[in-house]
């Protein structure tokens, strides 16, 4: 399980002090998918480098599990921009975690392609970086996530820059991904209809500094798609997000509903 106990950050500035986390506080177990909302610059980016070991918690503690597998990192962190190699041809990319542990050339080669033509990327593996589309980058810095070991997956919304076919798409593929790596996700978004459909569970942080100030369970079964049947109960859920946000009434129509 991963946890977080009264967790808090600052920032120093020449003229202040920048309190971006405050006494956060919660658990992930593991296998589970929890989306992290809130206002813009509440502190959803820090609290994923903080849990990265990026950035040192001013007070407060992180447990991280244990990779069962040898000379895998703990975590694993998918940004919002791309974070390719330009260097690196997309396969070398894709195995880039399995390289620093030092699996043998040919069986992560072999293990990134599978994964390529899972993700409809199998001819691209030989491309550089600058040959793909954001959408297709995205999707290989998943995949090194998933290839990584890490225990934990950590996404600091990374779907953010695609446009909505293209981001669908990949929303589609990273649940099915999921679904079978059963892996620990902890995933940022300002999207609550994104959180709804690839959560089990949704924290919601306050505005600056941020906090927890209410969590859901989503309770729609997998696997999820658009279906008007699940309409109701989702704009349902979504009007108790927006209202832990403090956003109002007329926000919640919810795409399951569109």
């Amino acid at each position: 399980m991963l946890r977080c106990r009264a967790v808090s950050h600052t920032y120093q500035s020449r003229a202040s002090t920048i309190s971006a986390l405050s006494n956060l506080s919660f658990d992930v177990r593991r296998g589970e998918f929890v989306s992290v909302i809130g206002p813009s610059g509440c502190g959803k980016t820090t609290l994923l480098h903080v849990l990265a070991g990026l950035l040192p918690p001013a007070s407060g503690r992180v447990e991280l599990p244990e990779s069962e597998l040898a000379r895998a990192p703990r975590t694993s962190l998918v940004f919002q921009e791309n974070s390719m190699f330009p260097w690196m041809t997309v396969v070398q990319n894709a195995a880039f975690g399995l390289e620093m542990r030092g699996v043998e050339r040919q069986d992560r080669e072999r293990r990134a392609s599978v994964m390529l033509e899972r993700f409809g990327l199998g001819s691209r593996g030989r491309d550089y970086p600058h040959q793909l589309s954001t959408g297709m980058k995205q999707r290989v810095a998943v995949i090194r996530a998933f290839l990584s070991g890490a225990p934990v997956l950590l996404m600091d919304e990374p779907f953010a820059a695609l446009d909505r076919q293209s981001r669908m798409k990949v929303q589609l593929e990273l649940m099915d991904l999921w679904e079978s790596e059963r892996a620990t996700v902890v995933f940022v978004t300002h999207d609550v209809d994104e959180a709804l459909l690839l959560s089990d569970r949704i924290v919601v942080l306050s505005a600056q500094p941020g906090t927890v100030v209410a969590e859901f369970r989503v309770p729609m079964q997998r696997p999820r798609a658009l279906l008007p049947e699940r309409a109701d109960q989702a704009l349902e859920l979504k009007r108790e997000i927006f209202g832990a946000l403090g956003l109002s009434a007329e926000l919640t129509r919810c795409a399951w509903a569109s």
